[in-house]
């Protein structure tokens, strides 16, 4: 049998071997799969969590500027009524509900880093949600000593608070917008990122295992009829032949054995003769 100058250089895996690289290629293809998806799934995480906090950043600086017009919408209202105890009872419940606002955005700056350019307007907008709340109290007393034109004064200086409160809260929510849409960008990113890092991997990985069934399978189809096609020229009583062993996969050993087991065993003239 003519053996090809090449047939040295190929490697000749047992096909146990090449069922084992086989799997552990596709299992390899899977697990990088896994941990890039793992990796998108952390980022789409901290993405999601940073679009609840813009949102409720958002919802924050929104209520606040509804306060704050409510506040002076009452102030101006109750005073031209001039009833005490309806002007203190409707003021001083407004005046709780900025407290609590700005309650909020102290809790928003303890998380946010130095440096952040949110916490520059948050300060402010708590500065003046601050002013808004003594010029408030300040307007309670007048109302409690019947001191009414002290009370308009008050609500004069409280309009022009409340200006600067709309304006500072506009800038908040500015920001936290553009942050809202950057997060929405991450988020989409990493949708992006997992579809575009699973999807290869996994048709990688199938069409890997496809071949390696393919070739196992062809190997083993081409082997054995190679091996019965040399049993059909014994049984043609060509004792004589031995079975080329071209494999060292499990192949090639059976074709080996039959070869030791036709060198060992008389053949049928020898049988006839003795």
């Amino acid at each position: 049998m003519t053996v090809r100058w090449f047939d040295f250089l190929r490697p000749r895996p047992t096909l146990r071997t090449r069922m084992v690289m086989g799997v552990g290629v596709v299992v390899f293809l899977l697990l990088l799969a896994v941990l890039g998806f793992f990796q998108q799934l952390n980022v789409l995480r901290d993405a999601i969590q940073d679009l609840r906090e813009e949102n409720s950043r958002l919802a924050l600086a929104l209520d606040t500027a509804y306060q704050a017009t409510r506040l002076v919408v009452i102030v101006q209202e109750k005073t031209a009524e001039h009833i005490p105890a309806i002007f203190i009872e409707e003021v001083s419940a407004v005046v709780q509900a900025l407290e609590a606002k700005q309650n909020q955005l102290n809790e928003y700056l303890l998380v946010l880093p130095q440096g952040d350019p949110l916490r520059h307007s948050i300060e402010e907008t708590k500065t003046s949600l601050w002013d808004m709340i003594n010029i408030a109290e300040g307007t309670i007393r007048h109302v409690e000593d019947g001191n009414w034109p002290a009370v308009q004064m008050r609500a004069d200086l409280l309009l022009q608070r409340q200006n600067e409160v709309e304006w500072q809260v506009y800038r908040l929510v500015a920001q936290a917008r553009d942050r809202h849409i950057r997060a929405e960008d991450q988020a989409t990113r990493a949708m992006q990122g997992m579809v575009s890092r699973l999807v290869p991997l996994a048709v990688l990985a199938v069409v890997v295992a496809t071949g390696v069934v393919f070739v196992t399978v062809r190997s083993v189809t081409v082997g054995v009829e190679q091996l019965g096609h040399w049993a059909g020229r014994l049984a043609e009583g060509r004792f004589e032949e031995r079975i080329p062993v071209v494999r060292k996969d499990e192949l090639g050993q059976l074709a080996k054995a039959f070869n030791c087991l036709l060198y060992t065993s008389p053949s049928p003239r020898d049988l006839s003769t003795s």
